[in-house]
């Protein structure tokens, strides 16, 4: 499965918590860049965004990935102009 279907994934495990605007203002343009066996890194658009992705939603988004991968993952949060954030 490539990295963007599997992104989809995650996010529609989180559909109905999210709604259909914080979707669009912190998802939509936001990007799995990085899978390994227990490591996922997300790309958000910006720093703002990243960060506001790492306080809010880092938590249901563990939870969806774990549904998904049927395994708990690691989940970095970074930009397209930073370097990757451990969380």
């Amino acid at each position: 499965m490539e990295n963007q279907e599997l992104w989809d994934d995650i996010v529609s495990q989180m559909k109905n918590k999210l709604g259909p605007n914080a979707y669009n203002t912190w998802f939509k343009h936001s990007n799995l860049i990085t899978v390994e066996e227990k490591k996922l890194v997300v790309q958000a658009s910006n720093e703002f965004a990243a960060d506001w992705i790492r306080k809010h939603y880092l938590h249901e988004i563990e939870k969806a990935a774990e549904k998904v991968f049927k395994r708990s993952m690691s989940i970095t949060i970074t930009n397209k102009n930073a370097k990757a954030y451990q969380q």
